[in-house]
């Protein structure tokens, strides 16, 4: 009750009863103990992929939620790599060069792909950020928005969705959410619906064109590690 250290066995001898404070012991929390595990050091489990920090124990969790370093998977179909931000996208730019759509911020890049046709994968061609044009087939037409794959911790990026059709438009502008790895329905009220009658191009459906598809530089400071 006090924070006194007593293990199981010995309660249990001794009734349960403190032998330091005579008030009953359990199952509680051990200040003592708790002291001693708050001076130790633990390495982030991220240390092998580049992370130098040694938080707390209590801490441990929370830093590698946000940890910079936290892995990413490669979200080119039947591609296992795992490892950091930057090092996924150095592994997109030489190992799937052809597999990867190539833009540069703030300007406008055509992307075409069938209706059943689940994800894009897009690449800056400067930082190397990762995003996906992911589309999802439903009943009223066709979901369409962008997610990011790198950390949460980054905050998310600016983008902006358009697609013409005869004189029609639509535009969609929303913050790119942040994934370890690719999702092919990522739980989001931030997308874009193509009505299933939507013409683009001339083309019906199952052709989408997301012609206007525009990410912006990031709004917060980029640190160069992770």
């Amino acid at each position: 009750m006090n924070g006194h250290a007593a293990c199981s066995s010995c309660c249990s001898k001794l009734a349960h009863i403190c032998p330091s404070c005579s008030l009953p012991c359990g199952y509680i929390h051990c200040l003592a103990i708790e002291n001693v595990l708050e001076l130790a050091k633990i390495s982030c489990k991220n240390m092998k992929y580049g992370c130098k920090e040694t938080v707390s124990y209590s801490k441990k969790c929370g830093h590698e939620k946000s940890c910079i370093y936290a892995t990413r998977s490669c979200p080119v179909l039947g591609c296992s790599f795992v490892s950091s931000s930057n090092q996924l996208y150095s592994h997109l730019s030489s190992i799937h060069a052809g597999d990867v759509k190539h833009f540069e911020y703030d300007c406008k890049i055509p992307v075409s792909f069938t209706a059943s046709k689940k994800f894009v994968v897009l690449q800056e061609k400067k930082e190397g950020v990762v995003f996906i044009l992911n589309n999802a087939l439903q009943i009223m037409g066709n979901v369409i928005m962008v997610s990011c794959i790198r950390p949460s911790s980054k905050g998310g990026y600016f983008y902006e969705l358009s697609a013409n059709s005869k004189g029609n438009s639509l535009i969609f502008r929303s913050f790119t959410p942040s994934f370890r790895s690719r999702v092919d329905n990522p739980p989001s009220l931030r997308f874009l619906l193509v009505p299933g009658g939507f013409s683009v191009l001339g083309r019906r459906l199952p052709w989408i064109s997301a012609n206007g598809v525009k990410v912006h530089p990031p709004l917060i400071t980029q640190s160069s590690n992770g």
